[in-house]
């Protein structure tokens, strides 16, 4: 999303990749412990999943939080530019090169793209393309009008700028730093007016 023309605002919006929600979901899965905090959001949002593959191993957990940093690195990294710890492998399914044992034959075992949803059919329209409102009839997509309001309120063009967010399905409220100017901010939150103020106050300070 950015401004046509002369050089100006830029924001970059992730949502649903497998990259970040495959690591949400088997850790909701596979029962594996590693609370929310930092970087680490809340549970996977989802109502219903599938079994566990076993009982919950406590020394999964580590290896998931480093699982869940790289991939959230990589997540803002120019494409191209994989961030992993061996040299060619993948943060991605269905291999998991990059990913720390013991959790990498797990990710590997319990991987099938036909379980793998993270949104349900409602969130898309007739056209396959996803909602711009939400079930409330919010619209979501509020990120111009937040840049074209604070415009108004200083009176010219914003100063270029670029933000990167990744909206998470998740069981959160939190809004969390993953670097200067990237975020990762709950689903649940976008276009409401806690998400509003975050951004209007974000922007704010940049333009």
């Amino acid at each position: 999303m950015h401004r046509s023309g002369s050089p100006s605002w830029s924001m970059n919006i992730g949502r649903w990749g497998d990259l970040l929600h495959y690591p949400l979901w088997l850790r909701a899965v596979e029962r594996i412990d590693v609370p929310a905090g930092g970087l680490v959001p809340g549970p996977l949002d989802l109502a219903k999943l599938p079994e566990p593959s076993g009982p919950a191993d406590p020394a999964l957990g580590e290896a998931w939080r480093q699982w869940w940093e790289a991939a959230v690195r990589q997540a803002f990294e120019p494409p191209g530019e994989e961030i992993v710890t061996i040299p060619g492998a993948t943060l991605r399914g269905p291999d998991f090169e990059a990913v720390p044992e013991p959790l990498r034959e797990l990710a590997r075992r319990r991987w099938d793209p036909a379980l793998l949803q993270w949104h349900g059919p409602e969130e898309f329209d007739g056209t396959g393309a996803p909602r711009t409102t939400g079930p409330d009839g919010r619209r979501l997509d509020i990120e111009g009008d937040v840049v074209r309001a604070v415009e108004a309120e200083v009176g010219h063009r914003a100063e270029p700028f670029t933000l990167s967010i990744h909206f998470l399905v998740v069981a959160d409220e939190e809004i969390r730093r993953a670097g200067p100017r990237e975020f990762l901010v709950p689903e649940r939150l976008r276009g409401t007016e806690v998400y509003r103020n975050w951004l209007h106050g974000l922007v704010r300070a940049l333009v």
